[in-house]
């Protein structure tokens, strides 16, 4: 018998069966664009770089952090988006009507069927 690593058909597959299978909501990737607003400073512009990508949400934790002298909430959580998805840090999420800050994601080559992006709530 002979070992076989997974032809590009294989892994291919494997990908369709993850979005099918484990993937079972949609959200939209939003990218900022920046411009000057005139008086030294800048506007913030949030767009729709991806209106429906099927995705994962999962909740991480959650609690509340000293801002100046107000605690505020804050949640993290993990996305899970198709490989052939693009997201990156800085991005934002808006999932079931929230939206998060894209804080960190994992580029690590091994990961081979999904993407994985950290998470934290923005409002």
């Amino acid at each position: 018998m002979t070992d076989k690593l997974l032809s590009a058909a294989d892994l291919a597959q494997m990908r369709v069966d993850l979005e099918a299978y484990t993937l079972p909501d949609t959200c939209i990737i939003l990218s900022v664009t920046t411009a000057a607003d005139g008086e030294g400073g800048m506007t913030e512009t949030w767009g729709t770089a991806t209106a429906s990508i099927a995705c994962r949400m999962t909740a991480q934790g959650g609690g509340k952090s000293d801002v100046a002298v107000s605690l505020e909430p804050y949640s993290t959580s993990i996305l899970t988006i198709p490989q052939s998805g693009t997201v990156t840090a800085g991005d934002r999420i808006v999932h079931n009507g929230y939206t998060y800050a894209v804080t960190a994601v994992d580029d690590d080559s091994s990961w081979l069927t999904c993407k994985r992006a950290t998470l934290e709530w923005v409002e």
